[in-house]
């Protein structure tokens, strides 16, 4: 019952992203470029975010930005993360979810 309730408690508190599309900066690392699907919590400069199935995998936050972003606007739809992180995963992230709680 007790790892119930916590489980409950960590998905309310959750900022989840669906990655849409990856793509380099020369020189600065990846842009992922995604859906945000849960937005209970926050994310900041500095946090990491993990792979929803993979939790030893962390995608350091070096920028965000939220592109079509309206003033007043209550939901936000989309964000873009810059990392630094190996092609090989940045590529491999295209379709999938990355979270932070």
């Amino acid at each position: 019952m007790l790892l119930e309730k916590q489980r409950l408690k960590d998905d309310e508190e959750l900022f989840e992203i669906e990655i849409k599309d990856v793509f380099k900066i020369t020189g600065r690392g990846f842009i992922l470029a995604g859906e945000i699907i849960r937005n209970a919590s926050s994310i900041k400069i500095g946090e990491s975010l993990k792979l929803k199935d993979e939790n030893e995998i962390k995608i350091p936050v070096i920028s965000i930005t939220l592109p079509n972003y309206i003033v007043g606007e209550d939901r936000l739809k989309q964000i873009d993360i810059l990392s630094d992180i190996p092609e090989e995963l940045a590529k491999s992230l295209r379709g999938k979810r990355l979270y932070k709680n």
